[in-house]
């Protein structure tokens, strides 16, 4: 009797599992997620630098969302240096931002030691 109660216990924890993780790869279903450096910014378009050395350009919107320091910003906030991560939706060949996470500067390498 204990072997049965514990082997339903583990298919329900299981099914659990299962339906939590489907809710949470739902939830960037489309999505696409850009990490890295600003290397150029204008009203309507952020270029970021990732770490691949890659530079990518994302549409900003008037729907576009900014936070820093998990405080709503704007895009005023933003400067060249500053890390973001931008998560985005596709749109044609590209992404338009739906939010934009400002984080601090990257701080510069030292050049000798």
């Amino acid at each position: 009797m204990r072997r049965n109660t514990i082997l339903a216990l583990a298919a329900a924890c299981a099914l659990a599992a299962a339906l939590l993780t489907a809710g949470a790869v739902r939830a960037h279903e489309g999505k696409k997620h850009f990490m890295g450096t600003v290397t150029r910014i204008e009203p309507k378009m952020i270029a970021i630098e990732g770490k691949d050395a890659k530079t990518v350009q994302i549409t900003l919107t008037s729907a576009t969302v900014y936070v820093k320091d998990k405080k709503p910003a704007k895009f005023q906030d933003i400067a060249l240096g500053d890390r973001v991560v931008v998560h985005a939706t596709p749109k044609g060949t590209g992404y338009e931002a739906d939010e934009v996470e400002i984080g601090p500067p990257m701080k510069k390498a030292p050049t000798s030691f």
